[in-house]
């Protein structure tokens, strides 16, 4: 007849067991509501663990990327390795062009990674975007992303500051380091030039030694996107 009994055997106090039972399942609402509460601080940046967190420095971040999503400025992105500067540089080209009603399919998001190109192959990637450039397209739908822009040459500096002052009503740019604005010219006054084109909107990710405080929440989204895709109830990390 398709009956399943169920025999539950509680070895101890039954009152007890079911105030942890309660005492437990009071602790996944609440550290789902604290996650679901983090994640509606950025509607158009939905989902983004790189700034899942509530340290001072993630909602500086936070604030400047919905900044930089409601305008069309240049942007750079500087932060240690595995912070999510990529991801957050993805985020805000999709949250630029939703914003305005268009399909991010149509969009052009064009990287360069300057740590392994040398002067002679960026020239040949900005020639290959140039190539793919259209003028009927709105600047923020053409995206030049300049990778680990702070390993890139002195002649790459030099070709993309050309390239930028001749195509600055055509596109936008990107750039993503592993170093600030500050720190570049300090390493290099001929990084001035460069970023005083790149850098309108400067968004630093810290790392996780920066911001402790954020280690928990990042360990709970962690554990709930491990739950949701092993299809089992939601669990909880112990204070």
């Amino acid at each position: 007849d398709h009956v399943v009994e169920l025999m539950l055997v509680a070895l101890g106090d039954w009152e007890e067991f079911q105030s942890q039972v309660a005492k437990r399942d009071s602790q996944d609402s609440g550290a789902e509501q604290t996650l679901a509460q983090l994640r509606s601080r950025w509607p158009k940046l939905d989902g983004l663990v790189s700034l899942l967190g509530s340290s001072s420095s993630i909602g500086l971040a936070m604030e400047r990327a919905q900044l930089a999503i409601r305008s069309e400025a240049n942007l750079l992105i500087h932060g240690p390795q595995n912070v999510g500067k990529t991801d957050l540089c993805q985020a805000i080209f999709v949250g630029r062009l939703e914003n305005r009603g268009l399909n991010p399919v149509t969009g052009q998001y064009f990287p360069i990674d300057l740590a392994v190109l040398d002067a002679e192959l960026v020239a040949g990637m900005l020639e290959v975007f140039q190539g793919r450039l259209r003028a009927d397209q709105p600047k923020i739908a053409q995206q030049l992303v300049l990778e680990n822009l702070h390993e890139a040459s002195a002649p790459s500096i030099d070709l993309l500051s050309k390239f930028l002052d001749s195509h600055q009503n055509l596109i936008t740019v990107a750039a993503i380091s592993g170093i600030g604005a500050s720190d570049l010219v300090a390493r290099n006054p001929n990084w001035q030039e460069l970023l005083n084109r790149v850098t309108v909107h400067e968004l630093e990710l810290p790392g996780l030694s920066q911001r402790r405080e954020d280690i928990a929440v990042l360990a709970q989204q962690f554990l709930a996107t491990a739950c949701r895709k092993a299809d089992r109830a939601m669990l909880s990390i112990s204070s």
